[in-house]
């Protein structure tokens, strides 16, 4: 099944909770009709890797694109109530189409366990495609990343992040 959202005006990528316990989505809307899919923090940040680097090649081929991204104080960037996931994100991707001047956000369901032999083909997967332009993708991209960015410190001697109620550093041989 596809589902699309063409074009979206409303378009977020951020996380709900508190370090550590953090859930990150992705949102759009368009006139009305709402979609959140739930994904992970490191889907959000490629993602926003990815598409800093597309519209980067767009703008070489298209000097006209307009990337410009607005103050965050100037856009909407709350996701919008109620937040009920359709689906987990399996894979993620972006395009875009010449003849719209749109962007499009790919994201496919992950597989659900067990049933692989009922599935086979994986037809049965929800397809989401969410067109905006490279502008809101940008605003999107900057905000997930400055979202994603927010999480845990970092241990220095492990690079794994650090909780609230303390850390045990697999390096420090059980020494603090």
């Amino acid at each position: 099944m596809v589902i699309e959202i063409k074009p979206a005006d409303h378009l977020v990528a951020g996380c709900i909770g508190k370090p550590g316990q953090r859930i990150f989505y992705i949102q759009a809307a368009k006139e009305g009709e709402m979609i959140t899919i739930l994904c992970e923090k490191f889907q959000v940040q490629q993602l926003a890797q990815g598409i800093h680097k597309f519209v980067e090649q767009l703008h070489k081929k298209n000097p006209h694109l307009e990337i410009s991204a607005l103050p965050d104080s100037d856009l909407d960037l709350d996701f919008r109530q109620p937040i009920e996931p359709l689906f987990r994100v399996g894979e993620i991707g972006i395009g875009y189409d010449q003849e719209s001047g749109l962007m499009v956000l790919i994201a496919q369901e992950v597989g659900k366990e067990g049933q692989k032999d009922k599935h086979e083909d994986e037809s049965e997967a929800v397809t989401l495609r969410i067109w905006a332009t490279s502008l809101q993708m940008l605003q999107m991209a900057n905000y997930g990343e400055e979202q994603a960015s927010r999480g845990r410190p970092t241990c220095g001697n492990c690079m794994q992040p650090i909780d609230p109620e303390g850390h045990f550093c697999p390096k420090s041989n059980g020494h603090k």
